[in-house]
């Protein structure tokens, strides 16, 4: 849902740079949003904009029994110990995944700090899984990460039997674009609404 009267998306502006202060504003309405969903009541299935489902990852996803499901987002020292890429995810509404997703949301002096949402969250994930959270990194070769998705790669990747494909490991939007484009993943007008 895009609402362009929304005050929240007026006041952030848009993000240069993976990172920067607009960014991490984002990440801090995200997290709230998260957080109203799941005191609804509801599974939350999230993914960011930048990604692509190539086949539908529901059937899949119904038999992961784990109380939250996270795209593996590469080794990458930042987000360890379990590397879990909030670009998509899968959260199952459960006691455990509420006060999971509450220990998330009030880190927001470190989401600030770090400028990202996914280390924080990383290194959350990695003390509350041995307190009973049932914690399932997907499989990357079924759910495309950016690590796996790069500009200029020299033989094309073979996504026909994958899920999802995520954009992510830019530095901006023309990167996206540029990145999306080579991979066949661009299917909008961009200069469309």
């Amino acid at each position: 849902m895009y609402d362009p009267e929304s005050k929240i998306l007026q006041s952030t502006g848009s993000a240069a740079v993976y990172g920067d202060h607009q960014f991490a504003k984002h990440m801090l309405y995200q997290n709230a949003v998260i957080s109203d969903l799941l005191a609804c009541g509801v599974d939350l299935l999230f993914q960011d904009v930048d990604l692509v489902w190539i086949n539908d990852p529901l059937p899949i996803l119904d038999t992961q029994t784990a109380h939250v499901n996270f795209m593996f987002d590469g080794v990458n020292h930042r987000h360890r110990p379990l590397h879990a890429n909030t670009g998509f995810m899968l959260l199952r509404n459960s006691p455990e995944t509420r006060a999971f997703w509450e220990i998330v949301h009030r880190r927001a002096e470190q989401v600030l700090s770090y400028q990202s949402q996914q280390e924080p969250l990383n290194k959350i994930l990695g003390i509350v899984g041995k307190r009973g959270l049932r914690i399932k990194i997907l499989d990357e070769y079924d759910f495309f990460n950016g690590h796996m998705v790069q500009l200029d790669t020299p033989k094309k990747l073979s996504l026909a039997d994958s899920f999802v494909v995520h954009c992510s490991w830019t530095a901006n939007i023309e990167k996206k674009y540029q990145k999306m484009d080579e991979h066949g993943l661009w299917f909008v007008d961009r200069d469309g609404p």
